[in-house]
């Protein structure tokens, strides 16, 4: 909260770049946090949790362009979509402030020592490669759709969101499948679903097949990082806490990359 009034009420560089680092250090922080109590509280239903969780965060990330489209007709101008965010984070906090936190749980003998397993390292490389290629596919395909597929700039930043809805879409099926499915086995079976989308993006001479492509892959690729991290903190759950570190970690820097 202090970082987000620092950001639209300062009128200095310094102070609106001060409150950027707050909200991505404490936004960072949460994100671990919240991550670790679900796999603490739901358990073997973690990934259906986990999956929930992060179709809920690309919906809430999909509402801000909107909402600063309408605020910015308001006297508050853009800056009400960060005031709107504030309130929904108080009133969120408010309506759970009694709502109980799973204890720690004990330590097994066998991993006691606080080192993860070697196969929790495996699924972190997934979700590094799977994270750098869901944003590459952001950043890059409204350039794609126009420079190559030959849609306008507006028509080509506008369909980007297919590939939104795709992963909206396929983080909602997901988090129904997990509840019958394995969780490993559904992370290979998006993959195929990556594998078949993104050659008809990349290779289709049709415009409305190479947007069909961009949505099958979205609809792969937005599930890739909830299923792969559910699987990580499975295998990792005597030190979920340090595993949900280092795969918020892993996503910074698959961003980077």
């Amino acid at each position: 909260g202090l970082g987000a009034l620092l950001f639209v009420a300062g009128r200095h560089p310094a102070v609106t770049i001060a409150g950027t680092l707050v909200m991505g250090g404490v936004g960072t922080l949460l994100l671990v946090m919240i991550q670790a109590t679900l796999s603490d509280r739901h358990g073997a239903q973690r990934a259906t949790a986990i999956t929930e969780s992060n179709m809920l965060a690309i919906l809430c990330a999909g509402l801000l362009p909107l909402l600063v489209g309408l605020f910015e007709g308001t006297p508050l101008g853009w800056r009400g979509a960060i005031y709107a965010g504030l309130a929904a984070g108080i009133v969120l906090a408010l309506t759970n402030w009694r709502t109980p936190i799973p204890p720690r749980r004990p330590r097994t003998v066998q991993q006691g020592s606080g080192r993860l397993p070697a196969v929790f390292w495996a699924y972190w490389s997934v979700l590094l490669l799977s994270v750098s290629m869901e944003w590459s596919l952001i950043g890059w395909s409204a350039d794609f759709l126009n420079t190559v597929v030959g849609l306008s700039v507006t028509n080509a930043a506008m369909l980007v969101s297919v590939f939104f809805f795709g992963a909206v879409l396929g983080r909602f099926a997901n988090s129904r499948w997990t509840r019958f499915v394995s969780p490993r086995k559904l992370l290979l079976a998006m993959l195929l679903v990556v594998a078949i989308g993104f050659p008809l993006l990349w290779l289709a001479r049709l415009p409305a097949i190479n947007v069909l492509g961009l949505g099958i892959a979205g609809f792969g690729v937005g599930s890739l990082f909830p299923l792969g991290l559910s699987l990580a903190l499975a295998v990792a759950a005597d030190e979920v806490d340090a595993a949900s570190g280092y795969t918020s970690l892993g996503t910074g820097l698959a961003m980077l990359v």
